[in-house]
């Protein structure tokens, strides 16, 4: 499992009342990166399908195909262009999103009572994100979760990276990126909802996890809880303390 640089203080799945109620029952249900890569950009022309895109500095040495619908594919051998070209790594991974709760922009500074409305906004999910539902399943002990989640992966062969999704302007973006960034990236205008992911890979040659795929993590009322949007906002709260700021 990949460590977030930055501390998380919680994470939350924002849906409808019925699903967050099987999450609670330890129901963990996941889809592959590509059926929500599809949803987000079906009025792309193209898009990063597996969030997986790379740079090849030796185009010369590639061939090009595209390939047309009802018509044959076009090849341009690798001698006709030049400079780097993209290409995708197909992966079959089966992917728990979540919306996490964290201050990126306070952690090397100092929070007063002259900034602390501006790091409260920061904690706040945004309103947007009651598109997804207006309920939340909150985990209240991201330690327990993450240590029973691992037992399990462990039980059944399950391979799992998790980390904070990272975004990036994909129409101006032409740097190569790294590996380990793959499936953990998506464009600036779902900045919004502070994802985390967990992916999950079988620790099996060629065999996959199926779409959907779903972990029984068995039950968790101990360590969760299922709120509404407008709820978990009260429940939020900071004070100053006489050893420093408790959010």
């Amino acid at each position: 499992m990949i460590s977030n640089p930055w501390p998380i203080y919680t994470l939350l799945k924002f849906g409808k009342l019925e699903n967050l109620r099987l999450l609670q029952q330890g129901k963990i249900y996941c889809r592959q990166t590509t059926y929500y890569s599809k949803k987000e950009n079906a009025d792309q022309c193209f898009y990063d399908e597996h969030e997986s895109l790379i740079n090849i500095a030796a185009s010369e040495i590639k061939q090009l195909t595209i390939s047309y619908r009802n018509k044959e594919n076009l090849v341009i051998p690798g001698k006709n262009f030049s400079g780097r070209i993209k290409i995708q790594q197909g992966r079959s991974q089966a992917d728990f999103c979540l919306h996490k709760i964290q201050s990126i922009n306070f952690c090397e500074q100092m929070i007063t009572s002259e900034n602390c409305d501006r790091y409260f906004d920061e904690l706040t999910p945004s309103s947007r994100m009651k598109d997804f539902g207006d309920h939340i399943w909150h985990i209240t002990d991201l330690q327990e979760f993450n240590r029973r989640l691992l037992t399990l992966c462990e039980r059944h062969g399950l391979y799992c990276t998790a980390n904070s999704v990272i975004y990036r302007d994909r129409l101006l973006c032409t740097s190569e990126e790294q590996t380990q960034h793959f499936g953990f990236l998506k464009d600036t205008k779902y900045a919004h909802e502070r994802e985390f992911r967990y992916l999950f890979e079988s620790c099996v040659p060629d065999l996959y996890c199926g779409d959907p795929f779903i972990l029984n993590m068995g039950d968790l009322h101990d360590i969760s809880e299922v709120k509404t949007y407008d709820d978990f906002l009260k429940s939020l709260s900071y004070e100053f303390v006489p050893d420093g700021f408790v959010a």
